[in-house]
């Protein structure tokens, strides 16, 4: 668990790594939807479980020891014995309170991803949209939303060539092969969310790849707006090599891909 000063060195580190290594890490906002199991969904993409997440004091139930120092008000007996006449008492030392600052379902909050995408640090909770009044002046129905088309060059893998073009599923096909096919934060050229980081997979045990690898693919095609779901997966592992298939589900069709890793 971090406090607010952990937060502050932690943010540094990754401003400063993202500037070194060009890998910038990224903000995001999530609703809790579990309490107990912890699970957050982001932007209503993905859904994380309390392995991937990293909990500040801010959003943590947690104890913590106070010390005290006081005197108890005068009071007195009615006996009239002197004993019972009046008196106080004084109360010095230490005593652990329970602060309760633990999440609750419903509940909407900032995120930090830590460079590499495995972890989410949960910074706070999110109150500013209530302090925010919503004005409507007419400015909203002056705008048209135009989907962008899907039209694209049609890539001959096995040639490394461009032959013509495509569109729409076979368009969306194709750009799934890319996104599993290049690794995040490598090229320059990619914006930091294109892409899928699986370098790091190698050399892991199987257990922890494949629950990974379902994480990680997930995620990285999601960043596609076209991109409904992705689910039905199943792993098949030969030696050193896990294979991955799964369903991907888009706005245009759905259609089943794959991608295998070395581990």
């Amino acid at each position: 668990m971090y406090d607010r000063h952990d937060i502050y060195k932690a943010m540094g580190r990754v401003a400063l790594d993202a500037m070194n290594n060009s890998m910038p890490s990224s903000i995001f906002f999530g609703t809790v939807v579990s309490a107990s199991p912890l699970k957050i969904n982001i932007e209503q993409k993905m859904t994380l479980d309390s392995s991937h997440l990293v909990l500040t004091s801010l959003v943590s139930t947690f104890n913590v020891d106070m010390s005290m120092e006081h005197r108890t008000e005068n009071t007195s007996g009615g006996s009239g014995d002197a004993s019972f006449e009046s008196h106080n008492h004084e109360y010095k030392g230490k005593k652990q309170f329970t602060v309760h600052l633990g999440l609750t379902k419903g509940e909407k909050v900032i995120l930090l991803r830590v460079q590499g995408g495995q972890k989410y640090i949960v910074l706070d909770r999110v109150r500013w949209w209530r302090m925010i009044p919503v004005v409507n002046d007419g400015l909203v129905n002056d705008f048209e939303y135009e989907e962008l088309p899907t039209k694209t060059f049609k890539l001959n893998i096995s040639s490394n060539t461009i032959t013509g073009f495509t569109d729409e599923i076979e368009a969306m096909k194709q750009a799934i092969y890319l996104i599993l096919n290049i690794e995040r934060y490598e090229y320059l050229i990619y914006s930091w969310d294109y892409g899928i980081e699986l370098q790091d997979l190698f050399g892991q045990p199987t257990s922890f790849v494949l629950p990974e690898l379902k994480r990680r693919i997930t995620e990285a095609l999601l960043q596609d707006s076209r991109v409904d779901s992705v689910d039905d997966f199943t792993f098949d592992v030969v030696k050193s090599k896990v294979h991955a298939k799964f369903t991907v589900r888009t706005i245009y069709g759905d259609f089943e891909a794959e991608r295998a890793v070395n581990i």
